[in-house]
């Protein structure tokens, strides 16, 4: 399945970069000059790279752990009777805070993708311009903008690492006190016989 997904995936990603290309070769010498060189780098190269890790990395493990928590709650269920509602009380928890967590998550993402565009951009420009830039003595100038620039993206990535330095052990906890839950119960009811 991972294969033919990630072929498929790919086939996809290689049809969206030259409909991207193709674009951008079809834009007016207005519109061309209205953008940046580096939004174009990464919209065609960064963006439908995303695109390829999600058919090859993200849906595969998607589909395999919703099939493994149906699998996991029909066991439980039939296996176990009501301890399955253990389980069914913290997934509303679960879904609260992974959604809150999705949406700032996104909010880095993207903050962190538009600065690297933004680095893109200026990289571009500074070197196709060089000679003007050394020319004018501006060599300090551009230092101090791309300096700029680095803080940027290291600030948004530091958001993004905070985030998920509190969210997964958060999830950790919420999984393993869910376990001693059910041991809680589940332990002095096989000690007495009623459960196996």
């Amino acid at each position: 399945v991972n294969f033919y997904l990630r072929k498929v995936g790919q086939k996809i990603v290689c049809d969206i970069r030259e409909s991207l290309f193709n674009r951008v070769l079809s834009l007016s010498q207005k519109q061309l000059k209205s953008m940046k060189i580096g939004s174009f780098v990464t919209r065609i190269t960064n963006d439908s790279q995303n695109l390829s890790t999600f058919f090859s990395d993200i849906l595969p493990v998607f589909v395999r752990n919703v099939a493994a928590i149906l699998i996991i709650l029909i066991l439980i269920f039939t296996q176990t009777g009501w301890f399955g509602f253990f389980y069914l009380a913290y997934l509303p928890i679960v879904f609260l805070i992974s959604y809150f967590f999705r949406k700032k998550a996104r909010k880095y993402y993207l903050g962190e993708k538009n600065a690297i565009s933004k680095m893109n951009s200026f990289l571009s420009e500074s070197f196709s311009g060089i000679r003007v830039t050394k020319t004018y003595n501006r060599e300090d100038k551009k230092q101090r903008e791309f300096e700029e620039r680095n803080c940027d993206i290291y600030s948004h990535f530091l958001h993004s690492q905070d985030l998920f330095a509190a969210f997964f052990p958060l999830m950790y906890f919420l999984q393993m006190s869910c376990l001693i839950l059910v041991c809680g119960f589940a332990i002095p009811a096989v000690y007495q016989g009623s459960m196996s």
